[in-house]
C-alpha cells in the first residue's frame, strides 16, 4: 500500500526497525535518506539530512529518540521518549541516566533528571572523540534498573564530515504520534508463529484485525511512531487468534491494542494542518549563540544530482590466467606461492613430463638426422660437380695424363667406370689410327682395319653411354638427397611445433641443442680455461660428469611459465603431485587495475550511463577514488533486479583488493538553481518540509517545495525566496523547541 503521514511535526527521515520479544532487545538506526527530493503525494518530501532515529523494544521498555547529527565535543540534543509497555503509559517522572561507552574507556554518565514533559527527556549529551560510540539508558523502576541498549552512536570530527556523511535509505510509513499512542493507548506485540490444525503458522489475535471494506487489514510498527497497513489473507480462527496466510511475516510488531483508533487516524491522515504563523519562535540572544543558530542569505547555486550505488571490487578478468601444464607431469620444483609477483616468462614451476621427454628425445632423433643428411647432401653435391666438370672437361678429348690429374677430387666408384671407358675410348682410337696408317700403306691387311674400327665403334658407344648413365645417377642422387634434406627438415619442423605446443619456447630448444652437441645452453658462463685457476683445479672429471648427469636427468623437465607480469592469486600444485593437462596449477591476476562493478537498480537504469565520472568511497583508510563508467550491462538480474555497471581503476599501489565492498556516486545531473540551502536548514513540520525563516518576530517556519539534491544542498523550488533570511544551522534545535513548547497538544511535538 501507498504510505500515508497523519499529525506529524517532523517526518520520519530515517527509521529504526527493530523486532522485540520478552527479555530481548533489538535495535537498528538508519541514517538520513540519500536519494533526490520527491513527494509521495501526502505531503512527505523526501531526502532531508543531518539527524537520525532510533527505535529499541526491550522487555520492559520502548524507547523512541532522535538526535541530529552528531560532531564531536558540541552538544547535542536528544529528544527521547519513554514508553512502559505494560502500562502502555508514559514515563511521567524520575531520572534516567543514558551511559555513553567509547571502546574500553570508563563510561561517561549523564543523568536527565526528570521528563521535559511527559514521556519525553531531552538531555544535551557531549562525545569527546570521534568515532563509534554505544550509548545505552538505564531506567529505574520499582527498585530494579532497567538497561536499555540503544546501540551504536557515530560522532563525526566535524561539521564538515557532516555535511558530507553518507546518507541510507528512507523507510516510510504512516505518522503516529507518541503522544496520541499514550492518549489511546495502543500496544503492539511481535508476531509469533502457532500451532494450527494445518501445523505451525503465523497468527495474530483477532483484535488486530480491522475491517476495510472488503480487506482484512493490520497495522504494523515499523518504529516508535510510524506505522504501516497490510492487507490480510486469513485462514482459520481458533482460541482468540487468526491464522494469517499473508501480509505479515513472524517477528512484526502488529497493534493489538487501539487498532481502531489507529485506523480512524489513518483515515483521517491529512485532516490537521499546521499554520506556520502559530509557531513564530522568539529566542533571546543568549538562546540564538546557545543554540549554535546562524541564519544566512537564500541565493543561487549549482546542485550536482549523483546516484549512490552499491558495489564490489572485483579482479579485472581481462588480465587473469590460469596457468595449466601442457603436457600430464610430475612436479618437480614449485618456485612462486600464493601473493608472489611474477614477471613474463618467469618459470614457476617445473614438471617432469613423459610425454615431453619422448617429445624432446624424438626432436633430437631427428635433429640428429638432419644433421646426418646434411653431410649426405654435401657430398652428393660434390660428387654431383666433381663428375659433370669431369664430363665437360672430357669433351675436349684431353690426354690421359691430364685427365690423371683430377683423380684426388671428391669422386664416387662412377670416376673409375668413367675414366675407364675414356681410357679405352682413347686406345681404341689410338688403335685405329694406327691401323688406319697401316692399311692406307698396304702395310696391314683389310682385316685389321675393319676390327680396329669396329673396336673404336664399340668404345665409343660405351663411353657415350657410360658418361650419360654416370651424368644422370648423379644428378638423380643429388635430387634424392635434396628431397631427403627437405624431409628431414620438415619432420625436424614439426617435432619443434609439438615442444612449441607442449609449452617450451625457442630460448628451451636452443638449449636441447646445445645439450645434443655436448655444450652448455645458451647464455651459460663459459669455464675458465686457466691451468692456475684454483677454483677451476678444484672441478674434476667427477663433478663435469655429475653435470652432464643432471643434464641429462632434467631432458624431460617442462617449466610452467607466467604468461604476463602479475601476483599469484590460487596455488593447486605442491612437490611430487602428478598433474594432467586439465589441471589448475596456478591462477594469477595482474592486479594492476582492479574494476568495480556496480549494481544499478531498476529506478536508476535510465540516469546511469557510460561515460559518466563516478566518485568511489573505499572506506576511511583509502578514502575517495575518482573514475569513469566504463560499462553498462544490458541484462538485469533476476533475482537481484539490478543491472551491472562497471568502473576501471588503476591499482598500482595495491591498496584497493578484490572483494571490497564500496560505495559509488555516480554523477547524474548538474542543476542551476535559483535557491540552494543546506539539507540540514530543511525539518518537517507536519508532513510538509519547512525551512526557518527570520523576520522581526524571530523565527518562523516556511513551508517549501524541493527539488533536486545531494548529499549537502537540495534545490529549493518555492516557499524561500532569493535574498530571504533563513536558518542554515540550528534548525533541529528550533525544531526541539517546538517540541517542549506550551503549544497545543498536536503542535507539541513533530518528527
Amino acid at each position: 500500500m501507498k504510505p500515508k503521514t497523519l499529525l506529524t511535526l517532523l517526518c520520519v527521515l530515517g527509521v529504526g526497525i527493530a523486532i522485540g520479544v520478552a527479555g530481548q532487545y533489538y535495535y537498528s538506526t538508519l541514517a538520513p535518506a540519500a536519494s533526490a527530493a520527491s513527494s509521495d503525494g501526502h505531503g512527505h518530501l523526501h531526502g532531508e539530512g543531518g539527524s537520525a532515529q532510533v527505535t529499541v523494544w526491550s522487555e520492559r521498555f520502548e524507547i523512541f529518540l532522535e538526535h541530529p547529527l552528531i560532531a564531536v565535543n558540541e552538544p547535542t540534543e536528544f529528544v527521547t521518549h519513554v514508553t512502559d509497555l505494560v502500562t502502555l503509559e508514559p514515563r511521567r517522572q524520575g531520572p534516567v541516566t543514558f551511559i555513553l561507552r567509547y571502546g574500553s574507556q570508563t563510561p561517561i554518565e549523564h543523568v536527565d533528571p526528570k521528563p521535559a514533559r511527559d514521556g519525553i527527556y531531552i538531555p544535551a549529551l557531549t562525545f569527546s572523540k570521534a568515532g563509534d560510540w554505544n550509548v545505552s539508558l538505564k531506567i529505574p523502576l520499582a527498585g530494579r534498573d532497567y538497561v536499555v541498549g540503544l546501540g551504536p552512536v557515530k560522532v563525526y570530527a566535524s561539521q564538515a564530515q557532516i555535511d558530507h556523511a553518507p546518507a541510507a535509505a528512507e523507510i516510510e510509513g504512516m505518522s503516529f504520534l507518541k503522544e496520541q499512542q499514550w492518549k489511546i493507548p495502543s500496544k503492539t506485540e511481535p508476531v509469533r508463529m502457532r500451532q494450527t490444525a494445518g501445523g505451525p503458522s503465523v497468527a495474530v489475535p483477532e483484535s488486530a484485525i480491522v475491517d476495510e471494506g472488503a480487506d482484512k487489514v493490520a497495522f504494523v510498527q515499523l518504529a516508535g511512531e510510524t506505522f504501516e497497513e497490510r492487507v490480510l489473507e486469513l485462514g482459520t480462527r481458533a482460541d482468540g487468534f487468526v491464522q494469517v496466510l499473508s501480509g505479515l511475516s513472524e517477528g512484526d510488531r502488529v497493534v493489538t491494542r487501539g487498532v481502531q483508533a489507529v485506523a480512524e487516524a489513518q483515515h483521517q491522515a491529512g485532516s490537521h494542518q499546521l499554520e506556520s504563523s502559530d509557531q513564530v519562535i522568539s529566542l533571546a540572544q543568549d538562546d540564538v549563540e546557545r543554540y549554535a543558530i546562524e541564519v544566512g542569505t537564500a541565493g543561487p547555486g549549482q546542485v550536482d544530482v549523483h546516484v549512490s550505488l552499491p558495489g564490489q571490487i572485483v579482479i579485472n578478468t581481462d588480465r587473469v590466467a590460469h596457468i595449466m601444464p601442457n603436457a600430464a607431469g610430475v612436479v618437480r620444483h614449485v618456485l612462486k606461492n600464493v601473493g608472489d609477483t611474477v614477471k613474463a616468462g618467469e618459470v614457476i614451476a617445473w614438471l617432469e613430463s613423459a610425454e615431453l621427454g619422448k617429445a624432446k628425445v624424438d626432436y633430437l632423433s631427428k635433429w640428429a638426422e638432419l644433421s646426418c643428411c646434411s653431410i649426405d647432401l654435401t657430398r652428393a653435391q660434390r660428387i654431383h660437380d666433381s663428375t659433370i666438370g669431369l664430363l665437360e672437361r672430357l669433351k675436349s678429348s684431353p690426354s690421359l695424363e691430364t685427365i690423371r690429374a683430377v683423380s684426388g677430387e671428391a669422386l664416387d666408384a662412377n670416376h673409375t667406370m668413367l675414366i675407364s671407358s675414356y681410357a679405352e675410348l682413347v686406345l681404341a682410337g689410338s688403335a685405329y689410327e694406327r691401323e688406319k696408317s697401316l692399311f692406307e700403306k698396304k702395310i696391314s691387311s683389310e682385316k685389321d682395319y675393319l676390327a680396329a674400327e669396329n673396336e673404336l665403334k664399340k668404345a665409343d658407344a660405351k663411353y657415350a653411354a657410360t658418361s650419360d648413365s654416370i651424368a644422370f645417377d648423379v644428378k638423380r642422387n643429388l635430387m634424392q638427397a635434396q628431397r631427403d634434406l627437405q624431409v628431414r627438415q620438415i619432420g625436424l619442423k614439426g617435432a619443434e611445433r609439438n615442444l612449441y605446443v607442449l609449452g617450451l619456447i625457442a630460448k628451451d630448444i636452443k638449449d636441447i641443442e646445445f645439450f645434443a652437441q655436448g655444450q652448455k645452453p645458451a647464455g651459460h658462463e663459459e669455464a675458465c680455461d686457466d691451468q692456475n685457476c684454483e677454483e677451476c683445479a678444484a672441478k674434476g672429471a667427477a663433478q663435469m660428469a655429475a653435470e652432464l648427469s643432471t643434464q641429462d636427468e632434467k631432458l624431460a623437465w617442462y617449466p610452467l611459465r607466467a604468461p604476463f607480469d602479475a601476483t599469484v592469486i590460487e596455488k593447486h600444485i605442491t612437490l611430487g603431485e602428478k598433474l594432467s593437462d586439465e589441471s589448475s596449477a596456478f591462477t594469477i591476476a595482474d592486479l594492476t587495475t582492479v574494476w568495480v562493478d556496480l549494481s544499478v537498480f531498476q529506478k536508476d537504469l535510465p540516469l546511469v550511463k557510460q561515460g559518466q565520472p563516478v566518485t568511489v568511497s573505499v572506506g576511511p583508510a583509502d578514502g575517495k577514488v575518482t573514475g569513469k563508467i566504463s560499462y553498462v550491462g544490458p541484462i538485469v538480474g533476476e533475482r537481484t533486479r539490478t543491472a551491472l555497471a562497471r568502473v576501471v581503476l588503476a591499482n598500482s599501489t595495491g591498496v584497493f583488493r578484490p572483494g571490497l565492498f564500496v560505495t559509488a556516486k555516480v554523477a547524474i545531473d548538474s542543476v542551476e538553481a535559483d535557491v540552494i540551502v543546506p539539507k540540514d536548514a530543511v525539518q518537517t513540520l507536519d508532513g510538509k518540509k519547512c525551512v526557518f525563516i527570520k523576520d522581526e518576530h524571530g523565527f518562523e517556519p516556511s513551508f517549501v517545495n524541493l527539488g533536486q539534491s545531494n548529499t549537502g544542498f537540495v534545490q529549493v523550488t518555492s516557499g524561500l525566496d532569493p535574498g530571504q533570511q533563513y536558518v542554515i544551522k540550528g534548525a533541529f534545535e528550533l525544531k526541539a523547541k517546538i517540541v517542549t513548547s506550551t503549544l497545543d497538544s498536536h503542535a507539541g511535538h513533530g518528527h
